[in-house]
């Protein structure tokens, strides 16, 4: 697996691929648990691990697709569009591959996949099978699972995580109340002695 590209110190772009950063990634897995599609996937035996805690070496480093980052810096598509045999690949600003699609898909009475699924995602599927007949073959071919995305809406993908901060965020107020609900009492008491 080809190794991830840090940011190195530039700031994060608010489009495009997300990175993992593999200077500070421990492979504890919070960006797999965060992706909906269960893209990023832990390769054992790299990272940070191998210098301070050597025990730890199995534990590895999460990885994904960069989109070819190095390729994109030098003008160049990604290695997976350029190689493809049968050019059904095509990289390019969002809005430009959107038309691109559009036309695609009506010279196709086809459809489009990835344009307000998930709230858009950078990916876009142009097919003549409608997407829920393809998503029902998948799933009777169990074709679905780590790695291999479903077509279906992804749902909130952090619930769990956003749970346990509003309850994080909600234990000062009870504190607060509990103390409230004391001193009430204490003054209560004091003035009935």
């Amino acid at each position: 697996m080809r190794k991830p590209v840090p940011f190195g110190g530039s700031p994060p772009k608010p489009q495009g691929a997300a990175y993992i950063d593999e200077n500070i990634c421990f492979g504890d897995g919070p960006c797999q648990r965060a992706c909906p599609w269960l893209i990023p996937q832990r390769q054992s035996g790299v990272g940070p691990y191998l210098k301070f805690a050597p025990r730890y070496i199995g534990y590895g480093l999460v990885f994904k697709c960069d989109y070819c980052h190095e390729l994109l810096a030098q003008g160049q598509p990604p290695a997976c569009v350029a190689a493809c045999p049968a050019k059904a690949q095509h990289f390019g600003i969002r809005d430009e591959m959107i038309a691109q699609a559009q036309e695609m898909a009506h010279q196709r009475n086809g459809e489009i996949f990835g344009l307000k699924e998930n709230g858009g995602t950078n990916t876009l599927y142009v097919s003549s099978v409608p997407f829920r007949d393809i998503e029902a073959a998948m799933l009777q071919q169990e074709q679905v699972g780590f790695g291999k995305p479903s077509l279906r809406p992804a749902g909130a993908s952090m619930k769990k995580e956003n749970s346990l901060v509003d309850i994080v965020l909600a234990a000062p107020l009870a504190g607060v109340a509990l103390a409230s609900l004391r001193l009430c009492r204490n003054w209560l008491k004091a003035r009935k002695s």
